[in-house]
């Protein structure tokens, strides 16, 4: 008995084994299921972990997406009399978070949070 040949739609569907390893080898896995190219990822500066959460905040949000998002989706404590704003993908934020304290072992969460709250309200500011 032989195999039956794959339908062209089938074919279509999987890349070929070396473009996949190509396409692997072009990108840095994070984590949480998020990757980015990776000549993205030797621009992000590594300096301290306030630059490279910028940085890598540019990478994977658009300045639209960041000028009308929070990173937790809650409510201000700042200023209470403003509406909540949607919450960034969690995803992304948790391989932000993930990565930069791979970089940067001694930064806690929090710390990384914040410094993307003040990214998103430059952008915000910014957009106005």
């Amino acid at each position: 008995m032989s195999a039956k040949p794959p339908s062209n739609e089938e074919a279509s569907q999987k890349p070929p084994r070396n473009e996949e390893a190509t396409k692997s080898e072009n990108m840095v896995d994070m984590g949480f299921g998020i990757s980015i190219v990776k000549e993205k990822s030797l621009m992000i500066n590594h300096s301290s972990f306030k630059r490279m959460t910028r940085d890598l905040m540019e990478v994977l949000f658009s300045r639209e997406e960041m000028a009308v998002l929070s990173v937790s989706g809650r409510k201000s404590n700042i200023n209470p009399d403003t509406a909540a704003k949607p919450a960034l993908t969690k995803r992304k934020v948790l391989a932000i978070i993930a990565h930069v304290q791979k970089h940067f072992p001694g930064t806690d969460k929090a710390s990384i949070n914040t410094a993307m709250a003040y990214k998103l309200k430059d952008v915000a500011t910014e957009e106005m």
